[in-house]
């Protein structure tokens, strides 16, 4: 039963952070601010400072701030941050 309820669980994250990449590649900033704080609960001050990090390459400053948020490790914002695109 538990496999069953993380498979549930999992899936929707998995749309919703393909959602924030394709936002984030198509330069759309206020729905990518709108899913990150589906996502994590994010403040709007947070998902803004994370987006425009994303936005800007500024691939470190973004891992720190999903850290912050999310209190990830280290491995997972990295993860994360990789999967929305930044070079």
């Amino acid at each position: 039963m538990v496999a069953i309820e993380n498979a549930i669980t999992v899936v929707p994250q998995k749309d919703a952070y393909q959602q924030l990449a394709e936002r984030i590649g198509n330069a759309n900033k206020i729905d990518a601010i709108k899913i990150y704080r589906e996502v994590t609960g994010a403040s709007l001050e947070q998902a803004k400072d994370f987006i425009e990090a994303l936005m800007s390459a500024q691939k470190i400053e973004a891992i720190k701030i999903h850290r912050a948020i999310t209190r990830a490790g280290l491995k997972e914002a990295k993860d994360f941050v990789e999967a929305m695109g930044i070079p």
